[in-house]
């Protein structure tokens, strides 16, 4: 990954209204929110994780150190009302929620 690839989104490259009136946002325990995106693209939903790379200076070595944050922690969109039972189950979430205004999302 570049600096440039910061939002992730599955399938890569289709446009988010190709799923719109469909959205939910999954809150996540912490911590799980790339674990939950790699489950979601094993059962192929569709998901948006926007991710920014963080880099450090390490203090043992004084080299830098790249992480992935998440731009919004401790929550996943992802598409399709029939998915969430499948979302839930997953034991990464507390609870999903649909969006109300789908086309403000998207945009």
């Amino acid at each position: 990954m570049s600096g440039v690839d910061c939002l992730q989104r599955f399938p890569a490259g289709r446009p988010l209204a190709a799923d719109l009136g469909q959205w939910m946002v999954a809150r996540v325990k912490a911590r799980q929110e790339k674990a939950l995106a790699r489950v979601l693209v094993q059962y192929g939903i569709g998901y948006y994780l926007p991710i920014a790379c963080k880099v450090h200076l390490r203090p043992d070595n004084g080299y830098p150190k790249r992480s992935w944050i998440p731009l919004f922690p401790g929550y996943v969109a992802f598409a399709g009302l029939e998915n969430k039972t499948i979302v839930l189950q997953t034991n990464r979430v507390h609870g999903a929620l649909p969006v109300p205004d789908q086309v403000s999302f998207v945009q």
